[in-house]
């Protein structure tokens, strides 16, 4: 692991450790983090743009609600940027429920296409996807995303 700190832009990468691609991770303050692959074969520049962290609220509602275990983020991957995934676990610390949803307040995310998948249990007991949605969050945009779950 090669960890960089406290460098102005443009940094001049030190020797990476192995043969071929190497995902590193780009962060600044008040930025949302950006994971890139460099390769070290291939001598090149490359400019990474961060944006303002965007937040997004997942609201889980309908009466199959009572199943959810976890709601998972997924980013897609390109050939510049790696994708993203987290798992938010519906007992994870600032995860809200009352009458009407479980709401999951999740800070932070890089700008981007984002598949969210409501995680559960069928009634037998087996896990499955309860339901999912596309969503494209813009930098430093806040947005709420309602995923109802049928009985």
């Amino acid at each position: 692991r090669v960890h960089v700190s406290g460098k102005a832009s443009p940094v001049v990468l030190p020797w990476l450790p192995n043969e071929g691609a190497t995902w590193l991770r780009v962060s600044a303050p008040g930025y949302a983090a950006a994971t890139v692959m460099v390769q070290r074969e291939r001598a090149s520049e490359k400019e990474i743009e961060l944006w303002p962290p965007s937040d997004l609220e997942v609201r889980v509602t309908g009466p199959g609600r009572t199943r959810l275990r976890a709601v998972v983020l997924l980013m897609e991957s390109t050939e510049e940027r790696q994708g993203q995934s987290a798992v938010f676990s519906k007992t994870r610390p600032g995860v809200l429920e009352d009458a009407d949803a479980i709401v999951f307040p999740i800070r932070g995310l890089s700008a981007g296409p984002y598949e969210v998948v409501a995680k559960g249990y069928d009634g037998a007991g087996r896990a499955m996807d309860l339901t999912g949605k596309r969503i494209e969050l813009g930098a430093n945009e806040a947005r709420t995303l309602e995923l109802y779950v049928d009985d």
